[in-house]
């Protein structure tokens, strides 16, 4: 890679999304397979493989809830709908309604229906109006609970199924008409709220890491109903009031899988709930949609098992182990956890590399590589021959950065991490490139000789940002290089050890992002700094190879993607930038 900008389209990334899985695609692939079906569209049922996936995921959620000390409520599966307009829940989602109704009492009615030649469409016009409706949130369910009660600090967390109708826009596991929610609630002061909000985004963007799932977070507002829509949209926006995490589902798409809500002190007065000092308690809550992260996962590592990475043990959601009961247990003050967004930097990336951890020697399946298939792609072994040069790069690389950086404690051990995990993909992939007997090569002397005068290069002072931004895109767009190579590759080892690769990338362009907001808070005035660096990006493995491979060219979501972080860290958007500077 030669250098440029984004427009260059010369980074270590992917190519046309069609050609991996997107949504549609994974979707398609688990109907065929007899793994996924709507029995009416908009629900979804499961089973085989992709089951243990989803099941995996909500035990996830459930321990994440316990070890954060949120105790576990058990919900009814429906609500009053005199709750729902307590919380005013007509005034802004009518559209989402979904109740529950029986058929009619009236002997003559049951008669009638059980009579007709068409039951089904008999039993829809005997139905009584609805007594109830189905949840469209769990959150309702506590501030019921509570209303009218003095409280200090209560928390819960819950699991289950949420029923919205969508009218138009149904997509299995992407939208449904019904879908499977875990929840962790607050109701308290203002201060723990906010505290819950900001370590919600932490546990989401954990939890992404650790699946190797590609993230940004946005500020978001909710889908009001008109009339009052624009302006609760807007004051929601404002506000900073609810955020998503969003994760890539293919195909130029992603999908809103976490949400962080601050709902200040409505639903305290909605509900009576109130505070020592008789003021309304603040609420707030961090939301889970179990069936898009399933989704993300299966279009980020594939709908066939033997392609993921470690789920872990894998309980059944709602056999979580018992926890205390009373008073000490509900009221029990918010703790903010290490690995919480207050936590220091270097603890959560230190943490997300412990978790994300995997091994040369024991996680490879040397013994199971087919040299022949393997030697049928000579140019995808070509690509992966200098991606392992450049990764044999990283000591070089990073050490200048450490040295530039050497003031910051959590620079200095995300850099220390990503030195081990770069050597240790290069020790991978050379073994493979040797294992099938790949030719060139590459030798001692070769490595030596890619390093001479890399230390007439150094990073100066003044330019340690404009470096940091290079490896973070640098790294952001290896993180797609490998997830794409991986869907190209046809011998199964490689395919398998690409995307531990690709998942170790994600987290390294993730704490480079991390140390970068952390100079933007300190100092705003280096965000044009960040989008010129961004502007004129140049792949620092353009110093190992003549040309930076590239798995396809064009990835719309890597380029995307690309221009979403700087966004998200400048507040500016990186088009906008370049267009100011013509």
């Amino acid at each position: 890679m030669g250098g440029g900008g984004p427009a260059a389209r010369s980074a270590r990334s992917g190519g046309d999304t069609s050609s991996g899985w997107d949504a549609r695609s994974v979707v398609t692939h688990l109907g065929r397979s007899g793994e996924l079906w709507e029995p009416v569209p908009g629900l979804v049922a499961l089973r085989g493989d992709a089951l243990h996936l989803f099941r995996s995921i909500e035990a996830k959620l459930a321990a994440l809830a316990r070890a954060e000390g949120f105790p576990e409520w058990r919900l009814a599966d429906g609500l009053g709908l005199d709750t729902l307009a307590r919380a005013r829940y007509f005034d802004s989602f009518p559209h989402w309604l979904t109740a529950a109704a029986h058929l009619s009492d009236d002997p003559a009615a049951l008669e009638s229906v059980a009579r007709a030649s068409d039951p089904a469409g008999a039993a829809a016009h005997a139905l009584e109006p609805a007594a109830y409706a189905l949840s469209p949130a769990l959150c309702y369910h506590t501030y019921a609970r509570l209303a009218g009660q003095t409280v200090d600090a209560v928390r819960m967390s819950a699991h289950g199924t949420c029923w919205r109708h969508e009218a138009e826009g149904v997509r299995a596991l992407a939208r449904g008409r019904s879908f499977t929610m875990r929840e962790l609630v607050h109701v308290g002061s203002a201060e723990d709220v906010a505290q819950l909000v900001r370590n919600g985004a932490g546990w989401a963007v954990r939890l992404a890491d650790e699946l190797g799932l590609e993230h940004d977070i946005e500020p978001a507002s909710d889908p009001f109903f008109a009339p009052t829509a624009e302006g609760r949209r807007a004051l929601q926006r404002v506000k900073g009031l609810k955020h998503e995490l969003r994760l890539d589902v293919g195909a130029g798409e992603s999908v809103a899988a976490a949400s962080f809500n601050d709902h200040e002190s409505f639903f305290g007065e909605c509900f009576d709930i109130r505070l020592a000092d008789g003021g309304p308690a603040a609420s707030g809550c961090v939301a889970f949609g179990v069936e898009r992260w399933t989704l993300a996962f299966l279009v980020a590592h594939g709908p066939a098992a033997a392609g993921w990475p470690e789920l872990g043990s894998c309980p059944e959601a709602g056999h979580e182990p018992a926890v205390p009961h009373g008073s000490a247990a509900r009221d029990a003050p918010l703790e903010v956890r290490p690995a919480g967004l207050d936590a220091p930097l270097y603890v959560r990336h230190a943490a997300a590399s412990d978790r994300g951890a995997w091994s040369v020697e024991r996680d490879v399946a040397w013994d199971q590589i087919d040299g022949v298939l393997s030697l049928g792609q000579p140019e995808l072994l070509g690509q992966l021959r200098d991606a392992a040069l450049i990764e044999s790069f990283h000591p070089v690389n990073l050490a200048r950065l450490m040295r530039v950086f050497h003031d910051d404690v959590d620079a200095g051990v995300c850099f220390s991490l990503e030195a081990y995990e770069g050597f240790k993909h290069f020790h991978a992939l050379r073994g493979y490139l040797d294992a099938v007997g790949h030719e060139p090569g590459i030798t001692e002397e070769e490595l030596v000789r890619i390093r001479e005068g890399s230390h007439e290069r150094d990073v100066q002072p003044g330019e340690a940002v404009e470096a940091l931004v290079g490896f973070m895109l640098s790294e952001h767009l290896a993180s797609y290089f490998f997830r794409r190579l991986a869907e190209q590759a046809r011998e199964p080892v490689l395919a398998d050890m690409l995307r531990l690769i690709a998942a170790d990338e994600v987290r390294h362009a993730q704490a480079a992002s991390d140390l970068i907001a952390k100079r933007i808070a300190r100092d705003a005035s280096i965000v044009p700094t960040v989008l010129d660096a961004a502007t004129s990006f140049r792949h620092y493995g353009s110093e190992v190879v003549a040309d930076v491979p590239v798995a396809m060219h064009g990835d719309e979501v890597a380029i995307r993607t690309f221009a979403s972080r700087i966004e998200r860290l400048c507040g500016v958007r990186l088009v906008d930038h370049m267009k100011k500077r013509l």
